[in-house]
This record gives structure tokens, sequence and C-alpha cells, in this order.
């Protein structure tokens, strides 16, 4: 028990401080992290292949930048998927996104379909799966905002899961439990870290 208190406590305190590294990032900073970001994630095959792509949707606290990532999957055809949270059940619905537009600011500050615009999609059909977080190592492990929303996503998931971060997030050692799922690849604006399953290097 005293582990599993030690645990909540390690991960609420790399939390706080990463939230307060990120927020303290200044704005064309991270619009510069973020483009360079975006253009590794497009040259991964992984990526670049995809003809249906779940994204989360960056919305506050200098989260990497996704929407000029999800307009250019628009543009070009790729069907786009967002998260819709169900705080109710504490999981995440999986949505179609249509057009930017269709987002509105919901609980938390997060950015969201409006509920006429939510068109419930099953997550198998993403060929990938681009992940928030908040902390990570590189083993791509990651530590989010505490609700277990993606873990409970990733489990089941099949396909590539990718996180967007800047290298200050990243931590020498993300403490970790048997719930906690790593993710396939992390993008840093310095480098990309495979998860040693996928490391095939």
């Amino acid at each position: 028990m005293k582990h599993s208190i030690d645990l909540v406590e390690l991960k609420r305190s790399i939390r706080k401080e990463k939230i307060r590294w990120r927020n303290a990032l200044p704005s064309e900073e991270a619009r510069a992290k973020s483009a360079q970001i975006a253009a590794t994630l497009k040259s991964l095959p992984e990526y670049a292949n995809a003809k249906t792509i779940l994204f989360y949707v960056s919305a506050k606290g200098n989260e990497v930048d996704t929407h000029s990532l999800i307009r250019d999957a628009l543009a070009k055809g790729v069907k786009a998927l967002v998260p819709v949270t169900d705080f109710v059940n504490n999981h995440l619905i999986v949505s179609e996104l249509k057009d930017m537009g269709e987002l509105v600011t919901v609980k938390f500050g997060l950015l969201e379909p409006r509920p006429d615009a939510v068109r419930p999609t099953d997550p198998a059909e993403a060929n990938v799966i681009i992940v928030p977080g908040v902390a990570f190592d590189r083993h791509c492990r990651r530590i989010g905002f505490g609700g277990g929303y993606y873990d409970r996503l990733l489990v089941n998931s099949l396909v590539p899961s990718i996180a967007l971060a800047y290298e200050g997030q990243l931590v020498d050692r993300v403490p970790a439990d048997s719930h906690d799922i790593p993710v396939s690849i992390l993008i840093t604006e310095q480098r990309t870290y495979r998860a040693p399953q996928m490391d095939k290097s």
C-alpha cells in the first residue's frame, strides 16, 4: 500500500513540476518547437501512411500544437478522430471531426466537438493515435493529467501510439505501475524515442 501511495505522490510531484515548466515556456518558443515536432511526425511512415488518425486537440498550457496537424490531415482527406471526455464514466469517446469550427471549450479548458457535432467512432478505426502527456522518459513511459483516460484507451489498442512533447518534459525515469501504458514513439524537438519493444535498431 505504501508503495502505491509513494508512486502517486511522486507522479503528482513530477506532474506539477512539468506543468509549471510548460506553462512558463514563451509562446514563440512553444510554436517553434511545435513546428519542429510536427515536421518530424509527418516524416514517420506510421503517421504518413495513416488513413485514419486519432488526435488529441491541443488546448491549454503550451501543449504541443496539433491544430495545424489536424487541419493538414483534413485537407488531405485523412479521417481525423478526436476524443470527447465522458466525465461520468471516466472514459474517452472517439468522434470523427469534419471541421475545426466544430470544436468548443469544455470542462478544464479542453477543446472538444460541440454536442451536435459528435460522431461516435470505433477507436479501432484509427491507424495511429497521437497522445498528449505532461512528462515522459526515454523509454516512452508517460504521465498524463492523472485521470487514466489514455491508459484505458491504449490498453486494448493494436496500433502505434505517438506522443508529442518538448525535450524539457523528459525526466530520467517515469514511475510506472502495471496499469500505466507507455506509448510506442515519443517525438520531441530534438529527437525521436521508441519504446524498447518498438526499437528495431
